[in-house]
């Protein structure tokens, strides 16, 4: 049967998403041919989440207008592509390369043009003026559509991970626990998502903890050296501490950085919760900050520190430069496993960050052992 609802236009959409996007992009390069070198070169790696966030605001809408919720997210998204440099009337060309991206949908999948491709279509033109809307706002306003940032200090902490510090010196107004899209020369037209390690430096410093895996765009950053430029786009996620209830920190290789930031931010509180952190890697060699973290704890009343790893010692091509206190590190699938066998959570603010494999195995067994108030920063995918 034709796709009659908006939810079933969104299903085509989710079903061929290469399809989507590359259409999308061939008729928007028409009208903008300047934007081939803004984006990858290869379409397959540009915009790898549009069919997603189309289907998504498509599922969350009526046939008539944009629920609140999915026009906070276009808007979100309308100041994020700021940093890409188009004037806001690009939209209009915009909204014309998703409408000829969905009817390529339509014919590949052999579908008729119903009344709820129509709606779809008349949604895709009342998201782009929403984008556009929020991006002019911020244009007269003054935000800067991008920050960019010196690199001028570079540790390499073991083979894969590396902490890099810039000199932003314009601040990037973000929040602990926040994430910024982070591109360099290194990266042409690919941005990361990169969470400050640092709480915001009155004097315009940020510190980065980066795992550069083979082949991952990530580990372009990684190698980064003194005197490189990376650029950034506005902040963005909702990691928080409420302040109302204990905390229980699970953190994963480098997504110990945006927890890092909330943890150093509380050292600036009169009135601190009792803070429990795991800390995991998937080798002992690569908790990397484990020796300054330890040292915290045993000074520190409020904070307990509970290390593991997901193998019981380093491979031999780790080459961890950190030397490890002498502590128990258990062995343990995702930290969200041993923090579930280890006590009760429930009456605890809960914030898991890491790989998205392992953040949300950590979640499914807190949530399967009874607990509440969970909050996920799971590294996403690299976006156009």
């Amino acid at each position: 049967m034709p796709a009659a609802t908006l939810a079933e236009i969104a299903d085509l959409i989710r079903d061929h998403p290469g399809t989507f996007r590359d259409a999308t992009h061939g008729r928007f390069y028409v009208d903008h041919l300047e934007a081939r070198s803004v984006f990858p070169l290869k379409m397959s790696k540009s915009h790898l989440d549009l069919a997603t966030s189309v289907a998504w605001v498509l599922e969350h809408s009526t046939p008539t207008a944009l629920s609140p919720k999915a026009l906070l997210r276009v808007q979100q998204i309308g100041l994020d592509h700021r940093r890409h440099g188009f004037p806001a009337i690009a939209y209009a060309s915009f909204a014309q390369a998703l409408k000829f991206g969905l009817r390529e949908v339509l014919r590949v999948s052999n579908e008729q043009y119903t009344v709820a491709a129509q709606q779809a279509e008349h949604l895709l033109e009342g998201l782009c003026v929403e984008m556009a809307a929020a991006a002019m706002e911020a244009d007269e306003r003054g935000v800067p559509p991008a920050y960019s940032g010196e690199v001028i200090d570079v540790q390499r902490m073991s083979r894969r991970i590396s902490v890099v510090t810039l000199d932003t010196g314009l601040s990037i107004p973000f929040s602990p626990g926040q994430h910024v899209l982070t591109s360099s020369t290194m990266l042409p037209g690919m941005w990361l998502p990169m969470s400050p390690a640092t709480p915001p430096s009155e004097f315009g410093q940020v510190e980065f903890h980066i795992l550069g895996e083979d082949d991952a765009p990530a580990q372009r950053l990684a190698k980064s050296k003194v005197g490189d430029h990376w650029t950034f786009g506005q902040p963005s996620g909702s990691l928080s501490i409420s302040g109302e209830r204990d905390v229980l920190l699970l953190a994963h290789s480098t997504g110990w950085a945006p927890l890092r930031s909330l943890l150093f931010d509380l050292l600036t509180w009169e009135d601190r919760p009792r803070v429990t952190l795991f800390l995991s890697a998937d080798y002992p060699g690569e908790l990397y900050e484990l020796p300054r973290l330890w040292a915290l704890a045993q000074a520190s009343s409020w904070l307990t520190v509970i290390p593991c790893a997901t193998t019981h010692e380093d491979a031999w091509w780790v080459n961890s430069k950190v030397t490890l206190p002498d502590l128990y590190i258990a062995v343990a699938d995702s930290p969200g496993s041993l923090a579930a066998s280890r006590g009760n959570w429930n009456n605890h603010d809960i914030l898991i960050a890491g790989p998205e494999a392992n953040a949300q195995h950590s979640a499914a067994a807190l949530q399967g052992a009874g607990a509440q108030h969970i909050q996920i920063e799971a590294w996403p995918q690299a976006a156009a």
